[in-house]
């Protein structure tokens, strides 16, 4: 759970059907704003958008922000002259009257204040919904729009349906309709646990898929479900239905897919291995920082521009001896990974966004398999590059997988697994008759606390 702040924008992109927000948004005016901000009588000059319809704006986003991430807080500026002067909030119909409204929402906490801004530096005040507000929106199901596009300066936009967005927004549809009547948990989490990271398990389980610079070849990943946000060592933890789970993904995926746009089968399994270049970093660390490095410089115009990317991500989470070494010998590993990979190296720094195409065709991929097993009725969870199914699936999972890439690319993935199937243990102990063992030695069953059993109980006793 994050707490980024986000800047006001029109959210209604977000929705195949805004009109859904009619009644919400006056019931909330009614409820929370109507008796402190009357209609206004006489003659006087009348601000050119309503009060009430500025506070929609403010609605959706709050609204979308919570459902994107709980934790997300939403920025609103309380220096009136900035409504007079700022041409974005003149298009989202904003005025001067829309602060007094926020401080009388805080002050009746229905919104809670993050920071307070100042009104003469100009300063934004950071709002998010209080507990009130976002009860009244766990109540409320707008249905997002399946597929969603964000021009060139990631501010999002209509556009024209095309044959390939009516598909893929059919897709994804049966998809959430699959989801919502499936339960997804974690076993041993407690409610406490939910609350720490921010799960909201009912209302995060339809998602979209995002696509960039106005383009539908470039991004196009999956998002909005909750388990996307799920620290990663606990999604082996993941139950549907009850079912224990495996976890399968497509590893060094960008490099991969690179070479299969070049038509070329990589000359290793795993092209991060290189030799170290220095005694002040081991293999393992290497391995991590130059996949990571990598991924950056497919998508920047220079040697230079990635290992400044590079060094402002990890600053925080690695020692300043560490940085300072990278800042020096971070172009060998640079230099070491095109001497190793000549025939993809055209696509380092060169500031073609490539990072964003591979991002589209591993994108495509994972709609592929949501449609394969949404047919077949099978849950399937995606976070980017892998893939989480119910145990049973795992060699169902495995082979879609592989086919799939090679049918695209010509060769084979190579794919890692999280967990071991039942049938998978069974099969390991067959091969091996002088392992005297169970399979239930090999296959692993999660923990499931109190707590699990009656959200489960209860998602039953709603979808009954």
């Amino acid at each position: 759970m994050s707490n980024d702040s986000h800047r006001l924008q029109d959210t209604s992109v977000h929705f195949s059907y805004p009109e859904q927000f009619d009644d919400f948004c006056a019931d909330l005016w009614s409820e929370f704003l109507s008796e402190a901000f009357p209609p206004a009588k006489g003659v006087g000059r009348r601000p050119r958008v309503s009060r009430e319809e500025q506070m929609r704006v403010i609605w959706m986003n709050l609204y979308w922000q919570w459902h994107v991430d709980p934790g997300r807080i939403t920025s609103v500026p309380m220096d009136v002259r900035i409504y007079a002067k700022d041409k974005h909030y003149q298009q989202l119909g904003l005025t001067r009257i829309l602060p007094d409204m926020i401080r009388h929402l805080i002050d009746t906490g229905v919104l809670t204040l993050v920071k307070k801004g100042s009104e003469i530096s100009g300063k934004m005040t950071r709002v998010k919904p209080s507990k009130k507000l976002r009860n009244r929106f766990k109540r409320f199901a707008p249905e997002i729009k399946p597929v969603q596009l964000k021009d060139e300066n990631k501010k999002p936009i209509n556009y024209e349906e095309t044959a390939d967005t009516l598909r893929w927004g059919g897709i994804l549809r049966r998809y959430n309709a699959l989801l919502e009547r499936t339960h997804i948990d974690v076993g041993h989490f407690t409610n406490t646990d939910h609350k720490k990271y921010g799960l909201n398990l009912s209302r995060r389980k339809h998602v979209y898929r995002q696509f960039n610079n106005s383009s539908f070849s470039q991004y196009g990943r999956i998002h909005g479900a909750w388990w996307q946000l799920l620290p990663s060592q606990w999604r082996k933890d993941i139950l549907i239905d009850d079912f224990e789970t495996v976890e399968v993904d497509f590893t060094a995926m960008s490099t991969y897919i690179t070479y299969g746009i070049e038509g070329v089968k990589p000359p290793m399994k795993d092209p991060y291995k290189l030799k170290t270049p220095n005694e002040f970093i081991d293999g393992p660390t290497q391995r991590k920082f130059l996949k990571k490095l990598i991924s950056i410089a497919y998508n920047t115009a220079s040697d230079a521009d990635a290992l400044w990317t590079f060094c402002e991500e990890y600053k925080k989470v690695v020692t300043p001896e560490f940085l300072a070494f990278f800042r020096n010998h971070g172009e060998s590993l640079l230099e070491a990974f095109r001497d190793a990979h000549p025939a993809i190296s055209k696509y380092l720094c060169t500031n073609k966004k490539h990072g964003l195409t591979t991002m589209f065709e591993d994108s495509q991929l994972a709609m592929a398999l949501i449609d394969h097993f949404t047919d077949r009725e099978v849950p399937i969870l995606t976070v980017h590059d892998s893939f989480v199914v119910p145990e049973y699936e795992a060699g169902n999972l495995i082979t879609k997988m592989t086919s799939l890439f090679f049918e695209r690319f010509g060769f084979k993935p190579d794919l890692k697994q999280e967990n071991i199937s039942m049938v998978q243990a069974q099969r390991l102990l067959r091969d091996d008759p002088l392992i005297n063992a169970s399979p239930l030695d090999y296959f692993r069953t999660s923990e499931r606390s109190e707590d699990y059993y009656s959200r489960r109980e209860e998602f039953i006793s709603n979808i009954a």
